[in-house]
């Protein structure tokens, strides 16, 4: 898939990558959600990938770009939030290039980083710390 959408565009995606980037952004979550280092860091360069131009162009709306990431948020939290420093670096960095885009709004992000707060999650003081130190380093560099 990844070579697919590296490739030049074949003509009947020129018009209209809609269909394009929603196969992208399904073959992304597949991949993300995979234990498996390698398979979550394949999904990662789909996810990039698909974000970016030719494929997130113009036809692509959005609210389709939003809705894709609100879909990443929380997997891109947990493995920044994980023990293994290869995964967690990446995905930082990856999350910070995405929240660049023009048209990802920061407002999910931060109300999913604040859920930490909420009444359903344990108090603050019981969490892991490198819950806490993960999400305050992601609104240090998001903002």
């Amino acid at each position: 898939m990844l070579e697919f959408c590296e490739a030049p565009l074949l003509p009947k995606y020129q018009d209209d990558t809609r269909t394009l980037f929603r196969a992208a952004i399904d073959i992304a979550t597949i991949a993300c959600e995979d234990r498996v280092l390698s398979i979550y860091l394949y999904g990662l360069k789909v996810l990039v990938t698909a974000m970016s131009p030719p494929i997130c162009d113009n036809k692509v709306t959005p609210k389709m770009v939003n809705d894709a990431m609100r879909i990443f948020i929380p997997i891109l939290i947990a493995k920044i939030s994980e023990l293994n420093y290869r995964a967690r670096d990446i995905s930082m960095h990856t999350l910070i290039e995405l929240f660049r885009h023009p048209h990802i709004r920061v407002g999910p992000l931060i109300d999913y980083i604040m859920n930490v707060t909420a009444s359903t999650e344990p108090p603050v003081e019981k969490q892991a710390w490198r819950v806490i130190l993960s999400r305050l380093e992601i609104i240090l560099h998001i903002i």
